[in-house]
């Protein structure tokens, strides 16, 4: 039972996360005192101060001395710290209280974002900001914005420098605090919207806009059961004239039999017709029902006679060979021209990769041409050999092969 207790009421760690906030506040608290109060009059580091006057600052004398100290070495930026502490410290607290890794690399990245953002305020002091009176650092930025400002104005000039300090300051601020800047930019937009659609408003007499005409009037309305808005609406009646044929006969008055007796009398005794109607007589057909009826005989297709074709083979009815042509005498392989225009245009192609050559000699054949190549005296087969491939490339050729000993001759096939 005390165990349990334990455990809840106490977690080092969760005391460890207030007391170094606790401390953070206190610490930073009094060193903003110590700023805001300070005197170029009180005794510091770079002052004696005035023999006989009481000191200005609220911090008392150890708060002037700091002040002081701090205004020498950052100027401005020590104006800086206390808020980014405070940031830093704030995250710090959350991290301690969730039982997170303390220190890691983002604990380092966040001291790096406060100190990062200091020096940026120092060196934007300095590059802008007149060096106040009594002053031993002679910049508004104090001897760190004055060192580090001289450098970046040497390299990017006073424009760049400050726009670099600026990008510096916002990506330390992100680091330090977890603000997107991305949301920032995102919330001052609508918060414009909300501005102009008051004074909109104003200037339209104080009448209510369309809540359909503002787009950003829908963001996060979700729409109900009970919204009158999605209610169905009933839809228009038109008065028309017509009536359906069912309607008509569904509304007929019913009469009754002794009303429809003189119409039935009057209906089965018609007047006289006003023309004489022609008599037609009509034939009566005094044959037994299912009586066989005549047949009449088919009708036949009215074809042209087929003519005998005249017997173009012999007695057994196949051709004669007198009806076929003359098969044309045709040469396999190329032609003498032909094989002696790619003798040339081998000799030329291996002549341009170095290997001079002659053709000796060219046998065509159904499938396969074999030129006979004599190489020029110091030419290796081995060099031919290795350029089959390049050879059929530039032959415009699916293949080329090298038969490098042919024997009985002193010759190199392709």
């Amino acid at each position: 039972m005390s165990s349990a207790k334990n455990t809840v009421l106490f977690q080092p760690q969760r005391m460890v996360a207030d007391t170094v906030l606790f401390v953070l506040v206190l610490l930073m608290g009094y060193y903003a005192l110590a700023l805001w109060t300070y005197s170029p009059t009180d005794p510091g580091f770079t002052t004696t101060g005035q023999s006989g006057v009481a000191l200005h600052n609220a911090a008392g004398a150890v708060g002037a001395w700091l002040a002081d100290f701090s205004r020498f070495l950052l100027g401005y930026g020590a104006y800086a710290v206390p808020p980014m502490v405070l940031v830093f410290a704030l995250r710090l607290f959350v991290r301690l209280r969730s039982d997170e890794r303390l220190l890691d690399v983002f604990f380092v990245i966040q001291i790096g974002g406060v100190i990062l953002t200091v020096f940026a305020v120092s060196v934007l002091s300095a590059i802008h900001q007149a060096a106040p009176l009594h002053t031993a650092a002679g910049s508004a930025g104090g001897v760190v914005g004055q060192v580090l400002a001289t450098g970046v104005i040497h390299y990017l000039g006073a424009l760049g420098a400050t726009l670099l300090m600026l990008g510096f300051m916002m990506l330390a601020f992100s680091t330090v605090s977890g603000l997107s800047w991305f949301a920032v930019f995102e919330l001052v937009g609508r918060l414009f919207e909300w501005v102009f659609a008051r004074i909109a408003r104003l200037f339209s007499g104080g009448k209510p806009s369309d809540p359909g005409s503002d787009p950003s009037s829908n963001l996060g309305r979700h729409p109900s059961r009970n919204d009158p808005s999605l209610s169905p609406r009933p839809m228009p009646t038109v008065q028309s004239d017509y009536v359906a044929p069912e309607v008509r006969r569904r509304a007929m008055p019913v009469q009754s039999a002794a009303d429809l007796s003189p119409s039935i009398a009057a209906q089965t005794n018609p007047a006289d017709p006003v023309f004489d109607a022609p008599a037609v007589s009509i034939g009566t057909n005094n044959r037994p029902i299912g009586s066989a009826q005549t047949a009449h005989p088919p009708l036949k297709s009215a074809k042209a006679p087929i003519k005998p074709q005249p017997a173009l083979g012999t007695a057994g009815g196949r051709p004669i060979v007198d009806l076929l042509d003359f098969a044309p005498q045709r040469q396999a392989g190329f032609s003498p021209e032909v094989l002696a225009s790619l003798s040339a245009l081998i000799e030329d192609r291996l002549e341009e990769f170095g290997v001079r050559v002659d053709v000796v000699a060219a046998i065509p054949g159904p499938v396969i041409t074999r030129f006979e190549l004599q190489p020029a005296p110091g030419v290796k087969v081995s060099q031919i050999s290795n350029l089959s491939k390049d050879l059929a490339r530039s032959l415009s050729i699916i293949s080329v092969r090298v038969v490098e000993v042919i024997p009985g001759k002193s010759t190199v096939g392709l």
